[in-house]
């Protein structure tokens, strides 16, 4: 008899441990995370995002929680959310002392490599109970990863690319920046480097004297290549290659597969 009641209190549990997990409530205070959370299998439980939070589509409809100068504390105390994912370097001390003091589940996102991009998909995944679809994302990352190594070992040598942030003053992504280590498993290079730095102003007179095949800048058209040698300007969407998502590597690999 024993038993049988801890076999039914099992049954019982298990469908309602499932059915709370379902139904958790997540806000994303940073584009990225609002990425890291449908890549997890959270989309349909996204109920509020950060300013410019343009991936999944569905995020554009969603309410505005936040933006560079931080989140609405009377909204997000409103939406009731189970599940509050942030970027670390956007929150101050009182931000997260406010989201402990109100009993919010905070997850800090800092991922600065693709393997960290990929602990963080797989972590969400395991808070969600969506591990299946998380792991798919990782899957895919990989795939993705492998193809890049691919189109690198078929180039006769490295393409040389700076890639220019600003023109005024003028401003380029290093070579230890997380988007110049995803290109350059295809094969490209970024000749800039400064010590602990992930962009650095540079002179006219350093771009002169580069030698690189192409200039990297934004394709909104927010800015003008400075290019004094005459070299390949190549459009890219640089909201997609610049957050710490797997739509990184997608971005990457659309411009390798086309840099030639």
């Amino acid at each position: 008899m024993k038993n049988l009641l801890a076999l039914l209190v099992l049954i019982i549990h298990v469908p309602i441990q499932a059915q709370e997990s379902s139904q958790q409530r997540i806000i994303t205070l940073s584009p990225h995370a609002a990425e890291l959370a449908y890549f997890a299998g959270g989309e349909d439980r996204l109920i509020g995002v950060s300013a410019f939070s343009d991936f999944p589509e569905s995020a554009k409809t969603l309410p505005l929680v936040g933006d560079v100068n931080g989140f609405d504390r009377e909204l997000l105390l409103k939406l009731k959310p189970d599940l509050v994912i942030a970027w670390k370097q956007s929150l101050d001390s009182n931000d997260v002392a406010w989201l402990q003091k109100e009993s919010f589940r905070l997850f800090l996102s800092d991922p600065m490599s693709l393997d960290a991009i990929a602990d963080e998909i797989k972590r969400l995944g395991e808070i969600l109970n969506t591990q299946s679809f998380a792991q798919q994302s990782i899957e895919k990352m990989e795939q993705a990863r492998i193809e890049l190594q691919e189109i690198a070992s078929a180039r006769q040598r490295p393409i040389r690319v700076i890639h220019q942030l600003w023109n005024s003053p003028l401003m380029a992504l290093t070579d230890t920046s997380m988007v110049s280590a995803v290109l350059s498993l295809c094969g490209i290079e970024t000749p800039v480097h400064v010590e602990n730095r992930l962009s650095a102003t540079l002179s006219k007179e350093q771009m002169y004297t580069a030698e690189i095949d192409a200039i990297i800048v934004d394709d909104k058209g927010r800015i003008e290549a400075v290019n004094p040698n005459g070299v390949a300007v190549i459009r890219v969407d640089t909201l997609k290659l610049h957050r710490a998502s797997p739509r990184m590597l997608e971005s990457a690999l659309e411009l390798c597969r086309n840099i030639d």
